[in-house]
């Protein structure tokens, strides 16, 4: 089968024939299904690190939440494969009418949960610290390699693991003392104690 085309003087063109058209219809879907995929590909992966913002968020919310004593209690965060909860109290109850519930696209999970065999994590009141620290991960379910790793700090931070500092990335000052609340907060008086007493420029 071949395609003729005629010009006003009825002259016999080159058609196009029936295998032509076929191949440029092919080539035209082809080129449509790669820019679909590669769509779906960026529409995914931003979600992903939406996901991640939003979870990150929320464990930062519980931990402010703890550390300014909202209704005289402690809050955490719970973590399911399908679903994150913002809840309050020492532990996770499902049943609590407080909770606040995320549920995730239905192409990421929440995955390699290691909080010290815990799937939730409370922080405490004032120090904002955790009741463990640990990592979990936020994956795409179609591409389990394809995945954000979220880190909770035993002060209570929390960021992307590939974030963390090595202790030789950071600048320290041996001058610095950290002071733990629980072995500061009952004392009345305190007392410190300079090695080397500050020398004023002549």
């Amino acid at each position: 089968l071949t395609f003729f085309s005629y010009n006003k003087g009825m002259k016999k063109r080159r058609g196009y024939t029936f295998i032509e058209v076929l191949v440029v219809v092919a080539i035209i879907i082809l080129v449509a299904a790669l820019g679909s995929n590669v769509f779906q590909t960026v529409q995914s992966h931003t979600a992903l690190r939406s996901t991640t913002g939003s979870i990150m968020e929320a464990l930062r919310i519980a931990r402010q939440q703890s550390m300014a004593s909202l209704n005289d209690s402690r809050h955490g965060i719970y973590l399911d494969s399908e679903k994150y909860v913002i809840f309050q109290g020492a532990t996770y109850d499902p049943n609590d009418a407080k909770n606040i519930l995320y549920k995730l696209d239905n192409f990421i999970e929440i995955s390699d949960i290691d909080l010290a065999g815990s799937d939730e994590v409370v922080f405490q009141k004032i120090t904002g610290a955790p009741s463990q620290a640990g990592t979990f991960k936020i994956r795409l379910i179609s591409s389990p390699t394809v995945a954000e790793t979220i880190q909770i700090l035993s002060s209570g931070q929390v960021q992307i693991s590939d974030e963390a500092e090595t202790p030789s990335a950071r600048v320290t000052d041996t001058r610095h003392v950290h002071l733990d609340m629980g072995s500061i907060k009952n004392r009345q008086t305190l007392t410190f104690i300079f090695h080397e007493p500050y020398k004023a420029d002549s």
